[in-house]
């Protein structure tokens, strides 16, 4: 990994650990997690993702390349249904770093067995295993397998309403990539619910469903604005950390 990505790396994983310490003290960074064998296979950028020579996607033709559907086998709670056994879930990711590491919500991986990742559509699932996770904060690091993806870099703007921005993913559990358009309304909703517990998060109307968890809200320039995990539908509002 070169020094930039690794850097980039410590910073977000340390991040994360401050969090999850707040609000869990029994937050651990596992070395070992068990994962599905098989063949991984297609191009780690699908679809035309451009990773310019300062590193990282920077148009939103590129996100799908760096945007991931996860697969968790397990026994996990689901947001929506409740606790789930021996079951299979889907959500999506991103990735943030060439080597493969990705971000995704801890309600998509926590309790998995077994975990499979397609990355920008690919039809053949690749390796992955757990580094950390964070219950409150619902956020997820994991490592999928193989090296020189694409990935997307973090917006350093200032985020407020009526920012123009996209959540990528794939909704419904189905392999067809998504993309929806929307502005920021708020930049400090509720981040209150039943499985986190978050003081605040933004508010947004670019539409996600169910499968859509984990996956990037992201800017015009295809930079990552925040991390969608929830929604009301009834008022069209959906919520990135």
């Amino acid at each position: 990994m070169k020094k930039q990505g690794l850097m980039r790396l410590l910073a977000f994983v340390a991040l994360l650990i401050i969090v999850a310490l707040a609000c869990n003290p029994t937050f651990n960074v596992p070395t070992q997690a068990p994962v599905l064998q098989s063949t991984p296979g297609g191009a780690a950028t699908p679809n035309g993702g451009k990773v310019p020579a300062s590193g990282g996607v920077s148009t939103l033709d590129g996100v799908q390349s760096a945007t991931i559907q996860i697969e968790s086998q397990g026994t996990f709670v689901d947001p929506q249904v409740g606790l789930q056994v021996n079951a299979a879930g889907r959500g999506s990711g991103f990735i943030i770093d060439p080597s493969g590491i990705a971000v995704t919500n801890n309600h998509v991986v926590a309790g998995s067995a077994l975990i499979k990742v397609w990355v920008g559509g690919e039809s053949t699932p690749r390796n992955a295993r757990i580094l950390g996770l964070s219950e409150c904060s619902d956020l997820a690091v994991i490592k999928i397998e193989g090296d020189g993806f694409s990935y997307l870099n973090w917006y350093q703007g200032k985020v407020k309403p009526g920012l123009e921005v996209y959540s990528a993913g794939f909704p419904l559990g189905e392999p067809q990539f998504s993309l929806t358009k929307g502005i920021i309304s708020k930049e400090a909703a509720d981040g209150q619910s039943t499985w986190a517990s978050l003081s605040h998060v933004l508010g947004h109307d670019a539409t996600i469903n169910p499968g859509n968890s984990g996956g990037p809200l992201v800017d015009a320039d295809g930079q990552v604005v925040g991390v969608n995990y929830s929604s009301i539908a009834s008022a069209n509002q959906q919520f990135p950390l």
